[in-house]
């Protein structure tokens, strides 16, 4: 029993440490966004016709050798590229247009690029759409469990149902944090798989600890009889 305890107070530290670590690099250094979200420059280029995103890539990585660059065709007809990147200087801007025309034998100029500012994305942008959805569920969950696991206590329930929510998502966006790892479309479907898998092992918990307080109440009335 104190090897257990012991156990689960070594974690209960560890992972208020990487909470605090994540805090502190997000508030120091903020999170490392996905060029989506950062604030880049959206260059289109009318090409006229289909070509491979493969050869438009080896271009980019000639001129932005050192950026992330994202590439998508655009258009009904797909006969446009638009080319994402951080920073594009006039002289990056110049080889893009000049490689453009020599591979695809085109006469096209810097004044014909669409060039579009994209601007920085914070995350409270990013998930103040989920919030809502995301308190009513909680909501209609916590009901749920209050009807469901009464016995257990019903001041048990709710303390461990936030604390559940509140640390398993602290402790994701500290990852997130520490790691570095970029925020990209795929950030919101984790934390939602994250949230599902928690509420899946705290039934498991209330479930337990309601077959012992069944058992418990069960020998009680047998005991007084």
């Amino acid at each position: 029993m104190n090897k257990s305890r012991n156990i689960k107070i070594i974690a209960g530290i560890v992972i208020v440490l990487i909470i605090l670590a994540g805090m502190y690099i997000a508030g120091s250094v903020g999170f490392n966004f996905d060029l989506r979200y950062e604030k880049s420059k959206r260059i289109d280029v009318s090409i006229g016709h289909e070509f491979k995103i493969e050869d438009i890539r080896n271009i980019t990585n000639e001129i932005f050798p050192n950026q992330r660059v994202i590439l998508q065709k655009v258009e009904l007809y797909e006969d446009m590229v638009a080319v994402t990147v951080s920073e594009a200087s006039d002289e990056q801007l110049d080889a893009l247009v000049s490689r453009i025309n020599e591979k695809y034998e085109k006469e096209l100029t810097k004044n014909d690029l669409n060039i579009v500012e994209n601007p920085h994305v914070r995350l409270r942008d990013i998930l103040k759409e989920y919030v809502v959805p995301f308190l009513i569920v909680s909501v209609v969950i916590l009901v749920y469990m209050i009807i469901r696991y009464r016995k257990i206590g019903i001041i048990k329930v709710i303390i461990s149902f936030l604390e559940s929510i509140f640390l398993s998502q602290a402790l994701y966006f500290s990852i997130i944090s520490i790691t570095r790892l970029p925020i990209t479309e795929l950030m919101v479907p984790v934390s939602m798989f994250i949230y599902v898998i928690v509420m899946i092992l705290l039934t498991i918990w209330y479930e337990k600890r309601l077959g012992e307080k069944v058992v418990e109440e069960n020998a009680n009335k047998k005991n007084k009889k």
